[in-house]
């Protein structure tokens, strides 16, 4: 019998507050008529490749996000680089109204003006009702 959390001498999930009700459900899905606990333990294998799995799937989606948004700051942190410095003051001024917390963290200060410039162009170039 396979010591619960552990699957072939490493741990089998990291955290057994997630494997359990994870174990539980394929229990219930495989084996609805079971009583024991001990059932159980037939079942960690596959929590463990769910798991897995999971965490697997999850890493890859977070690092997509990742590269999705230095793109967006490598794309914007050119056109701020091309502004002028007074438009930059301007910009900063208007982000740092909104979160003066930001003072503090010059590095996130930096990419919501980013975000601010690209509004900021976003409303330049739409349309209003009345430019007809």
């Amino acid at each position: 019998m396979i010591p619960l959390g552990v699957s072939n001498g490493s741990f089998l999930v990291p955290n057994l507050n997630t494997s359990i009700p994870l174990a539980v459900e394929q229990l219930k899905l495989r084996w609805p008529d079971a009583k024991t606990f001990g059932a159980l333990a037939r079942y960690l294998p596959d929590v463990a490749e769910e798991y897995d799995s999971k965490d697997r799937r999850q890493q890859e989606e977070e690092a997509h996000r990742m590269a999705s948004l230095q793109d967006l700051i490598d794309q914007w942190q050119s056109r701020w680089d091309a502004l002028a410095a007074d438009e930059h003051e301007t910009i900063r001024a208007a982000v740092v109204r909104q979160s003066p917390f930001l003072v503090k963290r010059p590095d996130m200060l930096e990419r919501c003006c980013y975000w601010e410039l690209a509004g900021r162009q976003e409303e330049a170039q739409t349309p209003t009702l009345n430019s007809r």
